[in-house]
């Protein structure tokens, strides 16, 4: 029996609940008839009343007590259970929304044959993408990629997973022991935030030296005074008012390659 880590159940796409009309093209269809008589097999009626028997009796047995985890219940369950694995049919059926007071209607009919088919597409092609591409779980390598294209993560981002699970476990065992245990700090006390490279985070970008800043800078200030002296050429130019005016991207009196220059 699978274990639930979340209590919040995920909603079903718009594509299954929005149901598109439908209509028959004509007021009477033609259905076709069965030719033979509909016999039943009576063989097979004492077995089916001893299972129905049995599961009333396990029923009985654990309503009057809290029923523990894997105890199955009703008869769908309970049935389904005690088949084998062989036997079991993926139920595509229980994906659809349940509209129990027009389950016969047309729009409805064509609903279930339209999510069935598309189901079925979706499962179709993620077996060619394994298929062209390879099982993403035999896989040996400790990276992380995706299945689709191949992107291998940064190993900064792999080393997350790998270890946020027991950093989160370590820094509350440690918040419970200083907080409730010891008592030697605070629980108003601020907690460090945990600056962890995570899938949205945007790759670092290349630090750049302070020798290539300047060196950028006096190419920039080169240009700069190329034009300057281009332009007095055909008209008067006056120093004083142009360095009256912002020429580089940050004041250099106040900052250093755009970092602020703090004081001593």
């Amino acid at each position: 029996m699978l274990k639930c880590h979340s209590k919040r159940v995920s909603l079903l796409p718009e594509s299954y609940s929005n149901l598109p009309p439908a209509v028959l093209r004509f007021s009477e269809p033609d259905i076709p008839l069965v030719e033979g008589e509909l016999s039943i097999d009576m063989s097979s009626f004492p077995a089916a009343l001893k299972g129905e028997f049995k599961w009333l009796k396990h029923v009985a047995e654990n309503s009057s007590v809290k029923a523990q985890v894997g105890t199955y219940i009703s008869w769908s369950v309970y049935h389904a259970a005690s088949l084998l694995d062989g036997n079991r049919l993926p139920a595509v059926s229980a994906l659809l929304p349940l509209f129990h007071e027009q389950a016969k209607s047309v729009t409805m009919i064509r609903h279930s044959l339209d999510i069935t088919e598309s189901f079925r597409n979706d499962i179709v092609s993620l077996y060619d993408v394994i298929d062209d591409l390879g099982n993403p779980f035999l896989e040996t390598s400790k990276d992380l990629l995706v299945l689709d294209s191949k992107n291998i993560v940064d190993i900064s981002i792999v080393k997350t997973v790998y270890t946020i699970e027991s950093l989160g476990q370590e820094q509350f065992e440690k918040y419970l022991k200083e907080r409730l245990v010891d008592r030697t700090t605070s629980v108003f006390d601020k907690l460090k935030r945990n600056k962890l490279p995570l899938f949205q985070t945007p790759p670092s970008a290349k630090k750049t030296s302070t020798i290539d800043h300047k060196l950028m800078s006096l190419k920039g200030n080169c240009s700069l005074f190329s034009r300057l002296y281009i332009a007095c050429q055909s008209r008067d130019g006056n120093l004083d008012d142009f360095f009256r005016h912002e020429n580089h991207a940050f004041p250099p009196s106040l900052s250093q390659n755009g970092t602020i220059l703090l004081g001593t």
